[in-house]
């Protein structure tokens, strides 16, 4: 009868300690879950705002070439502008063509 009830003892003392470790560990798992959560939250704002970065970053590469095509035709409209003027310096019937007026055919 001692040696069982010395055993039942230690089989208390074992389900005690089991069930203690039982909630250590439950509480840890829900802390886990809890971090885990956080960083879906943390990771799904972040994914949304790199989004909207690179939307934002589509659209001013957009703009930038569309002002980039603008001022490449209005240096190309300014060098031929120029060109003329060097050739109407350079040409013989300068004063012709100053003097001159442009008829155009209906």
């Amino acid at each position: 009868i001692k040696t069982l009830t010395k055993d039942k003892h230690n089989l208390e003392k074992k389900v005690v300690n089991n069930n203690s470790r039982i909630k250590e560990l439950q509480k840890e798992l829900t802390e886990e879950k809890q971090i885990s959560k956080a960083f879906d939250f943390n990771q799904t704002s972040w994914r949304s705002r790199y989004q909207e970065l690179q939307k934002k970053m589509k659209e001013m590469e957009v703009s930038k070439n569309s002002e980039i095509n603008e001022v490449k035709e209005q240096l190309r409209d300014v060098m031929f502008y120029l060109e003329a003027q060097r050739q109407i310096s350079d040409s013989d019937m300068k004063e012709e063509m100053q003097e001159g007026s442009v008829i155009v055919p209906k």
